[in-house]
């Protein structure tokens, strides 16, 4: 009889199981399918390259005098020259008192100009002056040209030169192109 109540028991179950299952399989494919083309859609273009960069000052537009020049390469769709104006710098990454003073947090437009257009960026970054490392975010604003209604976000981390002059890092992230 225990045996008969453990079969009841589990009819149930073995009833709803197969469809629960199939709902289930149909929702995980619906939602890698929809994760893809949010992040991989037909007009999202992968983005690893490399770049280098020097400070200038001679034509230097910056409210806060830093501006650098510079070249992608490795990059594909977005190799070309670079333009960097900061718009602003704060000591401490703004946040005196929490991070030292050597931590320099900025932001600014950079400009890749490229045999297919130009692409405008807001840049934010963190440079630490001590180690000489930093890292960006660069969120797509407008373009011109084939990027004239493209979006994406890129992530540029990298090393500054020993001497001070520039730097070179590296490139990830993606640009859609609708």
């Amino acid at each position: 009889m225990g045996h008969q109540t453990a079969a009841r028991g589990s009819a149930p179950f073995h009833d709803l199981a197969a469809p629960a299952l199939t709902a289930l399989l149909l929702f995980a494919a619906l939602s890698f399918t929809e994760s893809s083309q949010a992040t991989d859609g037909p007009g999202c273009i992968p983005i690893r390259a490399s770049i280098e960069a020097r400070f200038f000052t001679a034509g230097c537009l910056s409210p806060v005098g830093l501006c650098t020049a510079g070249e992608i390469t490795r990059g594909g769709l977005l190799n070309g020259t670079t333009e960097f104006t900061a718009l602003g710098i704060a000591v401490a990454a703004g946040m005196p008192g929490i991070e030292p003073d050597t931590t320099l947090s900025y932001h600014g437009v950079l400009t890749i100009t490229t045999k297919h257009g130009t692409l405008e960026i807001s840049d934010v970054g963190v440079f630490d002056q001590v180690t000489g490392v930093f890292s960006e975010l660069d969120r797509v604003v407008s373009g011109t040209g084939r990027f004239e209604t493209a979006s994406g976000t890129l992530f540029i981390y990298g090393d500054a030169f020993a001497d001070g002059s520039g730097f070179t890092g590296s490139i990830a992230g993606e640009v859609c192109l609708d």
